[in-house]
């Protein structure tokens, strides 16, 4: 890296903008469009933990781990559109630690060359302005704190103490300040602060609340302000931080409290505040000018003396009845300063203020029903002119109001309605079935729905019914809102037909949206292929190599090794990406099936064919078809396959039209076709039709160098998913992993892991020694090997894990700790040929 950097000439601009990046407190890197990193700042060399004389990696797949070729291609495509493009993701030290970073990267020009210039932070800095922060919270009574969920720590910036007057020496343990905060903060709000806390941690959203502090020096109450903020990482909140403010300091809270003051004073309604026993501590301006008393006579008077129905003893019981539901409604006679009584209602509410319970009473002077009378009327006039029937109706279905609309639409008089029930004109229900529809909207507080009405002349319409429940001097009553859909249901009747066609449509298309709502979820399984392996590298440049063409790929390998994935990317990477790839599993379904799944059928084709249905290869017209377990397809149906491969047509199951396609197709398989071929199970032009570009997907055993990657990502997916923190994997562990074989490959690792984050408590990963299979005593076929064969498999690993090398601290002999000669010498007698291990 550091040769390449110092051929770049003097002159060329990129150095000027690398030596401008050196005085940024972030990590920079400049990177070309094959992912090539043309040079770092020095800060970004140092946090990866090198210096940048000695700076090794050279592309951004070495630094980081979530980065292949292939998606790389994507970033620089977004970064071409977008100009710039901002990315979360992690980064590997020079230890092969990983650590959070954010990316923003910005398309430039340098002498005609378009290149990336990414501007790197790392997310787990601490805070560097701690200073200044500890001087502004003591300036503006500003207190923080933190709660650390993962190591379970809470931490109080020295502010909070000084607000909450706690010294640091009482704090013993957490138990302890609980009980120091739950001293100093009353029950009910101190409740309502937990409940903020979980559900902070629960949502994910922030809180806010103004809570009161009894401070012990002065034994006093001070209004302050509480906030809790969330940090989550994935759907899971890692940690909680906020404020404590004294509500003193803000500026501006005077005047705010005394237009509260000022606005309650001139209230349109009489306002009382009193104490448990009755006695009045607060009148406002209304209370003065409806009963005549001064404000200064208020407060020497209890309940008992304006209220004429209350003494001693049933205050004793209103308060009572308040403390258990908190509130109280009821109606009264006030006596006024010149004697005369006047009607009111009082509606009372318990509030908690500074410590002490208060009883706030809003007055209604119930002398202004006249107005409520002209309201009523004005009520009826506006009911009369709706263009909808409108009906108050009792609980015996009695109507005791109808407007003129409901006498024009059902041909009935006002009288006449008014004289009986619903039931001579409602023709959807009887009157048995009342009381349970009574009973249903009452429960409901409100009812829409519809039904059939009667007219006086016998002829029946289709009416839409919104029912609403209330209570009224005391009776229980609904009012309805009826109205005339005659027209609305004839213009369903007429799109009834059209409904019936977009059925046909949705049922043509149900198998379309299945497979596009498939690719949709398996959209991310690209990003899961993680490697950092040299020998993997080779497989995804073949990958690269075949994605643009439309030539038919045959996908070799064992069991569990992804070759899925290797399909999709060679998929995203051609110019089909646009379509979603189809894919079906030829081992799968029964042998029946298989036919109507890939080619389609007709209705009527076979018993249970009730419309028509296409094939795989239809719906994968101009896209990609991937055909997993390809050995596993019956001879007769490969016969059909090859005539599509040769042809690009087919018929569907019971149907005369020849269908065309244009479709590419990639197979899978972890049988020998070579074998079966030879055994008569397999098409030998078949075979030879799919084996256009084969790419055999190595085992993991060949690429061991990616095992810690994949079990880290393993580990962090199972742990978000089963709710769990698993931080830490054992070295021991790691190491034994590392010495086995993985017969299962990749899938075997994946459920290796899931079942050892299962059993797994607290934050260190445990695997059940059970799991590993033991491939040390006998062979695949169970017989007991000899141990010349041990001998000769144990050097063929140790040859594959070195890439072939046998010298040298990275080689073979070297992790065998033999010598070099004397391994040469095991390898010529044992009969190990390079083409065994490379």
């Amino acid at each position: 890296m550091t040769n390449f950097l110092m051929a770049i000439t003097k002159n060329n601009p990129l150095d000027i903008y690398m030596s401008a990046t050196e005085i940024m407190q972030h990590g920079v890197m400049w990177l070309n469009q094959s992912g090539q990193i043309l040079g770092v700042n020095n800060w970004f060399a140092k946090e990866l933990g090198y210096s940048k004389e000695e700076f090794t990696p050279s592309t951004i797949f070495e630094v980081n781990p979530h980065t292949s070729y292939m998606s790389w291609k994507k970033t620089w495509k977004e970064l071409l559109d977008k100009k710039q493009i901002f990315l979360e993701t992690e980064q590997i030290t020079a230890d092969e630690t990983i650590y959070p970073v954010k990316m923003r990267g910005i398309l430039m020009n340098i002498d005609g060359d378009s290149i990336c210039c990414g501007i790197v932070e790392n997310l787990s800095k601490p805070n560097r302005f701690e200073d200044l922060l500890n001087i502004t919270s003591k300036i503006s009574k500003i207190g923080s704190w933190a709660w650390d969920l993962v190591q379970d720590e809470i931490l109080f910036t020295d502010q909070i103490y000084n607000l909450l007057q706690i010294g640091k020496e009482e704090v013993i343990n957490k138990e302890n300040l609980q009980q120091l905060l739950i001293d100093r903060i009353e029950d009910k709000e101190w409740e309502q602060m937990k409940n903020m806390i979980f559900a902070c941690v629960k949502s994910g959203q922030l809180f806010e609340k103004e809570i009161s502090i009894k401070l012990p020096l002065s034994n006093s109450f001070l209004r302050m302000n509480f906030t809790v903020h969330p940090i989550r990482k994935g759907s899971r909140t890692i940690k909680l931080y906020g404020t404590l403010q004294d509500m003193s300091t803000i500026s501006g809270r005077t005047e705010d409290m005394e237009l509260t003051k000022y606005s309650v004073d001139n209230a349109h309604e009489i306002i009382f505040w009193t104490d448990e026993t009755g006695k009045l501590i607060y009148a406002n301006h209304k209370a003065s000018v409806i009963l005549g008393y001064s404000r200064s006579q208020f407060l020497t008077m209890k309940v008992s003396d304006l209220d004429a129905t209350v003494d001693e003893e049933k205050w004793k019981r209103i308060w009572q009845e308040m403390l258990e539901k908190r509130s109280f409604n009821n109606e009264s006679i006030y006596l006024k300063a010149d004697g005369t009584e006047t009607p009111v209602q009082v509606l009372a509410s318990l509030i908690e203020y500074q410590g002490q319970t208060i009883n706030c009473v809003y007055v209604l002077d119930l002398s202004k029903r006249k107005e409520r009378e002209k309201q009523l009327e004005l009520f009826s006039i506006t009911a009369n002119s709706a263009t909808d029937m409108v009906f108050w109706i009792d609980s015996d279905a009695n109507i005791l109001f109808a407007n003129k609309r409901a006498s024009t639409e059902l041909g009935y008089s006002n009288e006449e309605l008014l004289q009986g029930d619903i039931f001579r004109f409602v023709a959807s229900y009887t009157k048995k079935d009342w009381p349970a529809r009574w009973g249903k909207i009452k429960d409901a507080k409100n009812g829409l729905f519809e039904g059939l009405h009667r007219r006086k002349n016998k002829s029946v319409f289709p009416v839409e019914v919104s029912a609403d429940f209330c209570e009224h001097d005391g009776q229980e009553l609904i009012c309805v809102y009826v109205r005339n859909i005659t027209d609305r249901k004839q213009k369903e009747n007429r799109l009834e037909i059209a409904l019936d066609n977009i059925r046909r449509l949705k049922e043509e298309f149900e198998t379309e949206n299945t497979i596009l709502k498939e690719e949709i979820q398996e959209e991310k399984s690209f990003s899961n292929i993680i490697s950092k392996s040299k020998n993997y590298r080779k497989v995804l440049e073949q990958v690269e190599q075949v994605a643009n063409t439309d030539a038919t790929v045959l996908i070799l390998g064992e069991t569990g090794t992804g070759k899925e994935l290797l399909a999709r990317a060679i998929h995203q990477l051609s110019e089909r990406e646009d379509r979603p790839m189809i894919k079906i599993n030829c081992g799968a379904l029964p042998a029946n099936l298989i036919e109507s799944e890939l080619f389609g059928h007709e209705k009527g084709a076979f018993t249970g064919a009730y419309q028509q249905k296409k094939g795989k290869f239809e719906v994968a017209d101009k896209s990609t078809i991937f055909l997993d377990e390809m050995g596993e397809l019956p001879m007769d149906l490969q016969v059909q396959l090859l005539r599509v491969l040769q042809e690009g047509e087919f018929e569907r199951v019971g149907g005369n039209e020849t269908i065309k396609v244009n479709v590419r197709v990639i197979a899978a398989t972890n049988r020998d076709l070579e074998q079966q071929v030879a055994n008569g199970k397999f098409r030998e032009d078949l075979f030879y039709r799919l084996n256009v570009f084969p790419i055999i997907n190595i085992p993991l055993r060949e690429r061991m160098d990616d095992v810690p990657l994949l079990i880290k990502h393993f580990v962090n997916r199972f742990s978000e998913k089963m709710n769990k923190r698993i931080e830490e994997i054992p070295p021991e562990l790691m190491a034994k992993l590392m010495t086995y074989d993985f017969p299962g490959n990749i899938r075997e690792l994946e459920n290796m892991i899931e079942r050892s984050v299962i059993l797994s408590k607290g934050n260190s990963l445990k695997i059940d020694s059970m799991i590993f299979k033991d491939k040390d005593k006998t062979g695949k076929n169970g017989r007991f090997r000899t141990l010349q064969e041990m001998q000769r498999d144990h050097i063929l690993d140790a040859l594959r894990r070195t890439g072939g090398r046998v010298s040298g601290n990275e080689g073979a002999a070297n992790m065998l700790q033999i010598n070099d000669k004397t391994l040469v010498s095991r390898m010529k007698k044992l009969g190990i040929e390079k083409e065994d291990y490379l």
